[in-house]
């Protein structure tokens, strides 16, 4: 469990960078230019994502946002534990994984937005919730038109 909210963003904040890092590291052995295009897309969202966790720690407020109990009942599992990464991924299996990576996240970012007692930190927690919601219907328009051509 995390000590402070503090704690718990800096975990996210390592998911963040670990995840952009996968799917760029990733994408560089791909041939095919339309999955590397969306990768690159989804790389940048995770990096403005990191960006945002980052001035969130730097908010006087975040500390007092949220009540020690609720941030005890909220664990951010590793980008590796979540997805379980292996080498040699089929674009599919790499699509699936993220899915689950997705998912994962969107459920915490939603739980910190509820959690928050400030409506200013709830909405960054919210918005960021969103657009984990939105790389995964990106990875997942993606997943149902490789396993169509595959």
């Amino acid at each position: 469990m995390y000590e402070t909210i503090l704690s718990l963003i800096s975990a996210a904040i390592e998911n963040e960078k670990t995840a952009y890092e996968y799917i760029e590291m990733y994408s560089k052995t791909l041939e095919t230019q339309s999955l590397k295009k969306l990768l690159v897309s989804i790389t940048d969202q995770e990096r403005e994502h990191e960006n945002q966790l980052t001035e969130l720690l730097e908010k006087s407020i975040v500390q007092e946002a949220f009540a020690d109990k609720i941030i005890n009942t909220i664990h951010i599992n590793s980008f590796n534990k979540i997805v379980g990464l292996k080498r040699n991924l089929s674009p599919t299996q790499v699509l699936q994984l993220l899915m689950k990576y997705y998912e994962y996240t969107e459920s915490v970012y939603k739980q910190l937005s509820n959690a928050a007692l400030d409506s200013e930190i709830r909405l960054i927690f919210l918005k960021l919730s969103e657009g984990e919601l939105k790389l995964k219907q990106w990875v997942h328009d993606r997943y149902d038109l490789e396993s169509l051509s595959g």
